[in-house]
């Protein structure tokens, strides 16, 4: 289950801020589209979860999350920020996640919660991830 997390957080979009990339991102979380998620991680940008080695790189990210093909549908995706700080070229988010998951296998639903962290980076394509770091707590 703590994998699963690893989905509930994996990116934000390049959005027109930071604070409307994580529209983006919930959006392409509900649509489980690991390319477009790991699209919007800058070239070094890091994936975590509490506990887990992190995974570098949008190519790396991709294959991670295309391990749950199949095997999980999200059904619902909520991220709210606490706290933003923003200065010149990178924004630092930290909030909580909420998402239900269908695991395809046995037909249960799961509701996974817990912390992000996100530190984004203004590149020419628009605001990317450099770190994406979650950690899990009972909902």
């Amino acid at each position: 289950m703590r994998r699963l997390a690893f989905v509930a957080l994996a990116a934000c979009a390049a959005g027109p801020t930071p604070v409307a990339a994580l529209g983006d991102y919930d959006a392409a979380i509900r649509a489980t589209d690991a390319h477009r998620i790991a699209t919007m991680f800058a070239a070094d940008g890091e994936m975590s979860n509490e506990g887990d080695a992190g995974v570098v790189g949008p190519i790396a990210i991709e294959k991670l999350l295309h391990g749950f093909d199949g095997k999980y549908v999200v059904t619902a995706q909520r991220s709210t920020i606490e706290s933003v700080i923003t200065s010149g070229e990178q924004s630092d988010q930290r909030g909580h996640y909420r998402q239900t998951v269908h695991v395809v296998e046995s037909g249960q639903e799961l509701t996974v919660c817990g912390n992000f962290e996100a530190i984004w980076v203004r590149t020419d394509d628009g605001w990317r991830l450099r770190k994406m770091h979650t950690q899990p707590h009972p909902c």
